[in-house]
């Protein structure tokens, strides 16, 4: 895959119809791409603070690893 709709897609454009499902058909998704779905889902619209462990908990229901839960939090807060 040559990253057709990646672009678009940052700029805050749609991707072509099928990039999801052709991304999925690659294999798993990554603990980070879990995490920034669950906080951009449940946690931001709320706008209220949510425990790490309730994260985290939460990514090990989706099949993510503890350590790599915590992984991804720390990586994604220091991407600020």
């Amino acid at each position: 895959m040559t990253g057709v709709g990646l672009s678009s897609a940052r700029a805050g454009q749609a991707s072509p119809p099928g990039v999801a499902a052709r991304r999925h058909e690659f294999g798993t998704a990554s603990a980070s791409s879990y995490l920034l779905t669950v906080l951009g889902e449940f946690v931001l619209p709320r706008k209220r603070p949510v425990w790490t462990a309730a994260l985290t908990d939460t990514l090990q229901l989706l099949g993510i690893e503890h350590r790599a839960a915590r992984q991804a939090l720390a990586r994604t807060a220091a991407d600020g």
